[in-house]
């Protein structure tokens, strides 16, 4: 017996496994967007940790920084755009979480900069490393911001397609192996 495809997306969820959860989703792929009910489910299925009513896939996999069962969400063409009933879309919560990292990076950042009459030489090393990593940290963060801001602009603009597109390569495929299937069974004859 095989595992009801919400429990299978939620336990690939919890095991981060990007292979998994395209997998789950391959047999309902037309359930992308549903959302976590104001008990707590996810049709019909518990959901571990934290979720909020209205959250989607897209909003558990980003609240529990599981990074490939974001990957897999976003690829399956789940619309990043819907909100949950705090009124966060995912992308909308990684650009908060986001924020204040790339704020403080960038204030420290500011002040070893142009405030170098603050540190004497021998703090000069403590300066210059904190240079560096400032610099390193802005561009993960930032780079955490673009991609938030990516992953909007695509489900907004080419998610509907995207997804769309998929069941419309699923439909293509298994029409694909009939036809083989028939070929095949009118050579035996």
């Amino acid at each position: 017996m095989t595992t009801p495809w919400p429990r299978a997306f939620l336990d690939a969820l919890e095991g981060n496994d990007y292979e998994e959860c395209k997998a789950a989703f391959g047999r309902a792929l037309s359930n992308i967007n549903c959302r976590v009910d104001a008990n707590l489910k996810y049709q019909g299925e518990h959901v571990s940790g934290k979720a909020v009513r209205g959250d989607t896939l897209l909003h558990l996999a980003m609240r529990e920084q599981k990074w490939n069962a974001r990957r897999a969400c976003v690829e399956l063409g789940i619309d990043a755009s819907i909100r949950n009933s705090d009124g966060w879309s995912a992308p909308g919560m990684q650009l908060f979480s986001s924020a204040p990292k790339l704020l403080g990076c960038f204030l420290i950042f500011a002040f070893t900069m142009w405030v170098p009459e603050v540190f004497d030489e021998f703090s000069e090393t403590i300066a210059t490393l904190t240079f560096y990593l400032c610099s390193f940290m802005l561009f993960i963060t930032g780079a955490d911001c673009l991609l938030a801001v990516r992953w909007y602009v695509t489900s907004r603009f080419y998610g509907g397609k995207y997804y769309t597109s998929l069941l419309a390569q699923k439909k293509l495929a298994a029409a694909k192996e009939e036809k083989a299937r028939r070929k095949a069974a009118e050579k035996a004859r």
